[in-house]
């Protein structure tokens, strides 16, 4: 098994290339349509495999909103956040192009359940998944933004019992990388943790 390939400090690709490539998938998350995407990518070579993951996972990260997880709790009557939903809900806004990205990252409530397939978290791994059919190795591709839910700390920060993420707030340079992934200026990331948990706080004891 080779080292994990790495995209941070890649450039990613513009809009055109992007949204290109995700208009094989036809707007279906299908296993067939998956599959599909995940074969032309593999045809490319590694850098564009790498750049497409750097693009797909700043988009990922920019539409992490706390409204497409579950907020539930435990047997030991710990809060957690079930993280699957929100994987299904972001495939499937990414799966629906541009247009519906755009739209999402404006305003998450304006998501259609009839958007969602049961294949539609898979969107989210289909560079690794060429990367593997390219090189038959199994791999988790690095890059500048982490897909992974609740690790946009801007979006999750004014959230009644969210938890608390930690401080993995962007370098300038990683804001004009994701600003050039998303095709528009982010916001400065200025956030008080202290504040937030007694936000937190507050909240859970009002339940």
């Amino acid at each position: 098994m080779q080292a994990s390939p790495d995209a941070r400090g890649l450039e990613p690709l513009g809009d055109d290339q992007f949204w290109g490539f995700i208009e094989i998938l036809g707007g279906k998350t299908w296993q067939r349509t998956i599959a599909k995407l995940d074969a032309a990518l593999s045809r490319e070579d590694d850098e564009m495999i790498l750049r497409f993951a750097q693009t797909l996972n700043a988009k990922l990260h920019a539409i992490d909103y706390p409204e497409f997880c579950e907020r539930r709790v435990d047997d030991a009557g710990e809060v957690f956040w079930d993280a699957n939903l929100s994987r299904h809900h972001r495939g499937a806004v990414i799966a629906g192009g541009r247009e519906r990205f755009d739209l999402i990252v404006a305003d998450p409530s304006l998501f259609n359940d009839k958007w969602l397939a049961d294949m539609s978290w898979a969107v989210a791994t289909v560079a690794d998944e060429a990367w593997r059919r390219k090189h038959r190795d199994v791999v988790s591709i690095a890059t500048t933004f982490s897909p992974e839910p609740g690790s946009n700390a801007y979006a999750w920060s004014n959230t009644a019992g969210a938890v608390r993420i930690g401080e993995i707030l962007p370098s300038k340079a990683q804001r004009a990388l994701w600003d050039a992934a998303l095709g528009f200026a982010t916001a400065e990331y200025k956030i008080d943790f202290d504040a937030l948990d007694a936000h937190i706080a507050a909240n859970e004891e009002d339940r």
